[in-house]
Order: C-alpha cells, then sequence, then structure tokens
C-alpha cells in the first residue's frame, strides 16, 4: 500500500487501451468498506479478496492493482504465475508510510507495524514480480521486454550485455546506420537495406538472399525498426 499501484495502473490502462481493476475498489463494490470487514475478521477479509482477484483474472485482459495483502494467498500467487505479467512497483518503506498514514487503511495505523508489515512481504513482492517498475511507461517497457541502457558499458552492443549468439548477420536500416553508432559481436556482418517500407521489396529480399552466407543454425537480427526486422524474418524464414 502506498506504493502508486492505482495511480499508475490507470496510466497504464490508457497507454495500453485496456480496462483497468483496483480489487480493493472492487472488494468494497460489492462487500461494503474494507476497514468494516477487517473489523469483523482478516481471515475473511483475505478469503474474500483471493475470491475478487480469481475472477478477476478470469475475465478479459486488463491492467490490475492488487491490494497489498492478496498475494499472501498461494492460490493467488499460483493464478498470477499462470496467467498474468506482475508488476512490483516498489516504495521505500517510509515514503509508503507517508501516503497512508491517517488514511484509515487497517493495516496502516501504527508505523513501527507498517514497516515490519513491509519486511515481511517484500520477498514475496520479489518472488512472484516479473520486472520492477516506478511508473507506467517502466512498467509497460518491461511487460514488453524492452529494455532501455544509456551506460557505455551496455551501448557497447545493441543487443544487450551478452548477445545470445557469437556472431550474426544484422539486417539494419541504412538512415539508422548513419546516424548512429552500433557496436556488434566479432565476426558479425551489416548487411545495410533501405529506410522504411521502402525496405518490404522482393528486389531487396533477393539482394539479401544473395550476400548473406549463413548455415540453417545461423543467426539474422534486425535492427533499427519494424521494417527492418520484418523484412529479416521474412528472409530467415525462407
Amino acid at each position: 500500500m502506498g506504493a502508486g499501484k492505482t495511480t499508475i495502473g490507470r496510466e497504464l490502462a490508457q497507454l495500453t487501451n485496456r480496462p483497468f481493476v483496483d480489487t480493493d475498489e472492487e472488494i468494497e463494490k460489492r462487500f461494503g468498506p474494507i476497514p468494516e470487514l477487517f473489523e469483523r475478521s482478516e481471515a475473511e477479509f483475505r478469503r474474500v479478496e483471493a475470491q475478487v482477484v480469481a475472477e478477476v483474472l478470469a475475465g478479459p485482459t486488463a491492467v490490475v492493482a492488487l491490494g497489498g495483502g492478496a498475494v499472501l494467498s498461494e492460490a493467488t500467487r499460483a493464478l498470477l504465475a499462470f496467467r498474468a505479467f506482475v508488476a512490483y512497483v516498489v516504495v521505500d518503506a517510509d515514503v509508503a508510510w507517508k501516503r497512508v498514514r491517517g488514511s484509515g487503511r487497517p493495516l496502516a495505523r501504527d508505523y513501527e507495524d507498517f514497516v515490519d508489515l513491509w519486511s515481511e512481504r517484500h520477498h514475496l513482492y520479489d518472488e512472484i514480480a516479473n520486472a520492477n517498475g516506478d511508473d507506467a511507461e517502466d512498467v509497460l517497457l518491461s511487460a514488453l521486454r524492452i529494455s532501455v541502457h544509456t551506460s557505455p558499458e551496455r551501448q557497447r552492443s545493441p543487443f544487450g550485455s551478452p548477445p545470445p549468439f557469437s556472431a550474426a548477420a544484422v539486417v539494419a536500416d541504412e538512415r539508422v546506420l548513419e546516424l548512429h553508432e552500433f557496436f556488434i559481436p566479432e565476426g558479425s556482418t551489416i548487411h545495410r537495406i533501405p529506410s522504411g517500407e521502402a525496405a518490404k521489396a522482393l528486389s531487396v529480399v533477393q539482394h539479401l538472399w544473395s550476400e548473406l552466407e549463413i548455415g540453417r543454425d545461423g543467426w539474422i537480427v534486425g535492427l533499427c525498426g519494424g521494417a527492418a526486422t520484418d523484412l529479416a524474418g521474412f528472409v530467415a524464414a525462407a
């Protein structure tokens, strides 16, 4: 709680044009205020929470903000592993406390208890998370498996460090190659193609087929945009 899951979730839903569901809000719509449910029985609240989360995960694809304690349920953790991409929105315990103190939340009434709770749950969040994120864009990039690096060490290869191959035939947009310097694995070759949709021409495909010297176990990498990756995939498939 206090990490900003609901705010980030709403932004992410807008970015991806998907519905947004906050499971705490769903619980309150159907079963009444969460503080009152907690007062009656935390165990009963957790049962209701697990039921609502299961129903949400079984429904249409959506961006879902979970309550901080939802992952205490083993069944919920199993469902998340099977049906969801899980992003852990990391927040310092003191920052979270400043956001939630005085909010009336049942588990945010005492500072020391709150910090203890954060420490107890942290390992669970780490365990089930597919990625961490500080904002909606971070989470989206992580879900798309896009990694952006600015350090010189990571700039030495556009494929990450280390690449999944020792050498490759790199099919790249000629305009982007003029604008940026790329470092590729030793033994790799770069094959320039026209920019944009002009790359998707049979003449370009035939040129690559005649130019490439690569076996069936070799790697072809599309670099610098959708047209390049489309073309590289087509050439590789043939």
